[in-house]
């Protein structure tokens, strides 16, 4: 592709958990570091380690802390090391946080402004219409110092949809993709984007926006 200056023919990469390999004594981070330097290197140059933050579920997609490295995993050095030698991609989980981490805590003591960072509906809306790979109630109710409240779960309820519509909660979400970027990742991947909806009336899980009913 003319003027295309990011990707091209000759790059390979690896998408791998940061746990993929372990021995029992040395972090995960360094034995994948040792790997792709002993194997891989002058094969790929570039690796994406799938979210290898502090989560609570779902592989790593429930994310408590995306300004931290899973201690189980290693640390930003470990993670800096492997960037140092190959271009780290990193995942943009955009969608949805751990329902344990400090953002839906801080939702469920209604501490601004966290307590407009996650979607909102009624279990009286019409909801026939969403489509998701979910068996779980959609809405989950939770305890707010404003009365009960009905958060949206694409995916579980360790799993609480993001309101993209909210200027703070965006410019979070850009505070810690700087720390991303300042840490050594260079690309972003997004695997469930399919699953993002923007805010016009209604939230949508994958192809179709709920009607909200009348009365």
């Amino acid at each position: 592709m003319a003027g295309n200056t990011l990707w091209s023919e000759q790059d390979a990469l690896l998408i791998t958990y940061g746990n993929s390999i372990v021995d029992g004594a040395h972090k995960p981070l360094d034995l994948l570091n040792d790997f792709l330097h002993r194997y891989l290197r002058g094969t790929l140059n570039s690796v994406h380690i799938l979210p290898f933050f502090p989560y609570t579920s779902d592989d790593g997609f429930a994310v408590s802390d995306f300004r931290a490295v899973n201690p189980q995993l290693g640390d930003w050095p470990d993670i800096n090391r492997i960037a140092a030698d190959f271009t780290l991609m990193s995942d943009l989980v955009l969608n949805h946080v751990s329902s344990q981490g400090n953002w839906f805590n801080a939702y469920r003591q209604g501490q601004p402004p966290f307590d407009t960072f996650f979607f909102e509906a009624s279990p009286q809306d019409d909801l026939r219409d969403v489509v998701r790979p979910r068996t779980t109630p959609l809405l989950q109710e939770v305890e707010t110092p404003n009365g009960p409240r009905h958060v949206w779960c694409t995916f579980s309820h360790d799993q609480i949809d993001l309101d993209s519509a909210t200027p703070r909660c965006c410019w979070s979400f850009c505070g810690s993709f700087a720390c991303m970027w300042t840490m050594a990742c260079r690309s972003f991947g997004w695997m469930r984007w399919r699953f993002y909806g923007s805010r016009s009336g209604h939230r949508r899980s994958i192809c179709r926006r709920p009607m909200r009913s009348s009365g």
